[in-house]
């Protein structure tokens, strides 16, 4: 295993970091999941080994400290133990991000039907969305990433990695499936029950500590 010392400019001792160290810090200081191919190439090796090393870091964490390496948008992050959330409650409050009832639906309506125009958003939901849509795309919860190759060309709304990021899953095909009894249209109802169950979400949860954004599917107005 690589290591690189560090020599203290006021101390004799000389630290060794291993690779997994490095990494450790790297993910931790990431504002963004860390991708393979981008610890890859900090770290100077092929992405093969970076998923070795990835892999030597979550067995590591699951048996030792306080935090966990998780899959999240494409990319790994630390996050906070599910066991250390009551201390951490303690500590501070997790920011939250409150969204209407109104841009949960939207949100619902884009994540299982994109991409989507803003008027076929509209003719499923029988009112504007226009207001919804602007929030979520200020928020960068969707985007508009092109348009549509129809009259007019209306822009397409597809979800984001932050999205991804916000419910705490790898990819839109984690999202959970949708029976013949469920519908779109009571998103609220939807998210939360789903929320309790799903372990990704908990994990998120858990990631107060470290200031991560946490879904609030708590509702308010437009």
């Amino acid at each position: 295993m690589r290591s690189l010392r560090l020599c203290g400019l006021f101390s004799e001792e000389v630290a060794t970091l291993t690779s997994l160290d490095i990494l450790e810090a790297l993910i931790f200081a990431s504002e963004e999941p860390l991708d393979v191919q981008h610890i890859a190439q900090v770290l100077d090796v092929n992405t093969h080994e970076a998923q070795e090393l990835l892999q030597q870091l979550k067995v590591q964490k699951e048996t030792t400290g306080g935090l966990t390496l998780a899959a999240v948008a494409g990319g790994y992050r630390l996050l906070t133990k599910p066991d250390c959330a009551d201390y951490i409650a303690k500590l501070r409050e997790p920011k939250k991000v409150r969204l209407s009832k109104a841009s949960l639906e939207v949100l619902a309506i884009v994540a299982y039907r994109q991409p989507i125009t803003h008027a076929e958003v509209d003719a499923i939901r029988g009112v504007d969305s226009g207001h919804s849509l602007k929030t979520l795309v200020e928020r960068e919860l969707l985007d508009t990433a092109r348009r549509k190759d129809a009259p007019g060309r209306p822009w397409l709304y597809e979800t984001t990695d932050a999205f991804l990021d916000f419910v705490g899953i790898e990819g839109v095909d984690e999202l959970p499936e949708l029976d013949e009894t469920e519908s779109l249209s009571e998103p609220v109802q939807f998210f939360q029950r789903h929320r309790t169950s799903d372990p990704q979400t908990t994990e998120l949860q858990s990631s107060v500590g470290n200031g991560e954004i946490l879904p609030d599917f708590s509702t308010e107005g437009e």
